[in-house]
């Protein structure tokens, strides 16, 4: 079947438009190779899923998927999450909404529902108070095919929100999996077909890990525009291809920027006539862009290379925090730091794919949720930043700032990679408060960041083992010093006390006595010299063993000091 929305409106005004879903008739509808494929696969009858970044068109392409659906005779029915709510909705409320939603548009369809009025729908939903929300929407769904003999495809759009909800909505796309896994004992089933739309990965949809993931369905890749693609946008530009050309370069297809870009080509402003130059339209113009860096571009300036150039970076790049249409650029800076505790990984894969311009495919966690923000696409085998304007907007001086913000030792980290000194490494409390922020909250950092903390701990490590051993030659002479001079002088004098505060005692009871506490004084050296031997034995394993060797490195020398008492 052929696009026909787009092809009955070519005398219409050339209009791009920028953000929400395209009109049906929008003649700057651009046609691709997903939109063949969305249809083809709901057509016949397969789960399908685009999860994409924002701004990608996703709408515009349900918009368009659905409308050549109906005129196969299909049932269509969209869902908006967005539209349901999540802040504080409960979920009672939020199954109804969705069922609310699916009736409402199937009695606009077909006469299938035709009682189903909101009364009739409350109504249905408490006599079946006693089963779970989940249970009584897969009643509900064995309602709607024996209510509804055509066909039905139920788009979910912005199915990226249920993440943001009071509960977790894994049982719904349990359900929704449960559709399609029935189709092998209840032929009806075949009826139903499901389409997912939104910001998010297919593992996401299902978060508890202990259960079976979202994993049917087929995936559709929505890339940006082409230039066979985008090829119809040029009508509209004075410059005609060549001005395209210069556009794409810059929005590498992107598609919100593309519309945007070629917006603002085409609302700059007609030059001004012989007898108006130098006179009030040029003052005014001037007084527009006074205060800024913006020079007065007219349309009669596009003739040459580098006018769309200086267009975007004027307009766009430089003013992007206040002049942000549609907070296209915030929302993307603010997605690639929502996640604290993935953030850095984020941030640091993204530094190097503007150091390196691509890094290779992996699939790791940080990658796919960095390929969600849309400030990177998937070109062959490699990650490569989606466009210029995102690298400009989006650079490695903004990236650092970030970084900096996020890391507690942000300065050392960046002096360190900077000079390579060993000076800017973290030390003791610093360190150990590092290590509890790195790995608090299950936190994943980028490859940097753990050679740094690792680089910090080895050069302690080594400190330490040098304070050490300067402290286990301490105690190994002050022990030797001990056993040497105990007998030698103290005990020579306290036996010569001894042996006159007991005279009259026979003389074998003081030699008994003086052999006791020989024994005594040799029970407490070894003591402390097992306990130092213990510690010393530990000293590689790191962490407790330090301050255990430190503890008996005290009591030896404690031991040390102290007269020896009589036992």
């Amino acid at each position: 079947m052929s696009d026909r929305p787009a092809e009955s409106n070519r005398s219409q005004p050339f209009e791009y438009v920028v953000g929400g879903s395209l009109p049906l008739d929008a003649v700057s509808y651009v046609k691709r190779s997903a939109d063949d494929e969305f249809y083809s696969g709901l057509k016949a009858g397969k789960f399908c899923y685009v999860l994409n970044s924002r701004q990608m068109g996703k709408s515009s392409l349900r918009v368009r998927t659905m409308a050549r659906l109906q005129a196969d005779g299909i049932v269509c029915v969209s869902i908006d999450m967005t539209a349901i709510g999540s802040a504080e909705v409960t979920a009672e409320q939020w199954y109804l909404g969705v069922l609310w939603a699916i009736v409402k548009q199937v009695r606009e369809q077909t006469t299938g529902l035709a009682d189903w009025k909101l009364p009739a729908l409350r109504a249905w939903w408490v006599e079946r108070e006693g089963l779970s929300f989940v249970q009584r929407w897969g009643e509900f769904i064995e309602v709607l095919l024996a209510e509804v003999g055509d066909r039905v495809v139920i788009f979910v759009d912005e199915i990226d929100s249920v993440l943001g909800l009071g509960f977790r909505a894994d049982d719904f796309f349990a359900a929704i999996r449960e559709c399609y896994n029935r189709r092998v004992d209840e032929p009806q089933y075949d009826r139903l077909t499901f389409a997912l739309l939104g910001v998010c990965a297919p593992q996401d949809l299902i978060q508890d890990k202990r259960r079976t993931p979202f994993n049917i369905g087929q995936a559709i890749e929505l890339s940006g525009f082409t230039w066979e693609d985008a090829i119809g946008l040029a009508k509209g530009l004075p410059g005609g291809e060549e001005m395209l050309r210069e556009v794409l370069d810059w929005t590498g297809g992107q598609p919100f920027l593309t519309q945007r870009v070629c917006r603002l080509v085409v609302e700059m402003p007609d030059p001004p006539s012989p007898l108006e130059k130098g006179g009030h339209e040029m003052e005014r113009t001037e007084r527009e862009i006074e205060g800024s860096f913006l020079v007065p571009l007219t349309k009669g300036d596009l003739g040459g290379s580098g006018l769309v150039d200086q267009l975007v970076v004027d307009r766009i790049i430089r003013v992007w925090e206040s002049n942000d249409e549609q907070v296209h650029f915030q929302t993307i800076g603010d997605r690639m730091m929502a996640d604290e505790s993935l953030a850095g990984a984020m941030l640091g894969m993204y530094q190097r794919v503007l150091a390196e311009g691509s890094v290779g495919i992996d699939g790791s966690e940080e990658q796919i949720a960095l390929r969600l923000t849309g400030v990177v696409m998937k070109k062959s085998d490699r990650l490569c930043v989606m466009n210029r304007i995102y690298e400009g907007v989006f650079g490695r001086e903004w990236v650092a700032e970030k970084l900096d913000a996020l890391r507690p030792y942000g300065e050392e980290f960046q002096n360190w990679k900077i000079s390579g000194n060993e000076e800017w490494l973290l030390r003791e409390a610093q360190l150990q408060d590092a290590l509890n922020w790195a790995f608090e909250e299950n936190r994943k950092l980028d490859p940097e960041d753990y050679k740094f903390l690792k680089t910090s701990q080895d050069l302690e490590a080594k400190d330490d083992k040098l304070k050490i051993q300067e402290l286990i030659q301490k105690v190994e002479d002050a022990v030797a010093e001990r056993i040497t001079n105990t007998y030698n002088v103290q005990h020579i004098n306290a036996d010569e006390d001894l042996r006159i505060s007991i005279q009259g005692v026979e003389q074998e009871n003081v030699s008994n006595h003086i052999a006791l506490k020989k024994i005594y004084v040799r029970q407490r050296l070894q003591s402390m010299l097992i306990a130092l031997t213990i510690a010393m034995t530990l000293l590689n394993t790191g962490g407790q063993a330090i301050t255990s060797f430190v503890e008996a490195v005290q009591s030896v020398m404690e031991f040390q000091k102290r007269p020896v008492s009589k036992p």
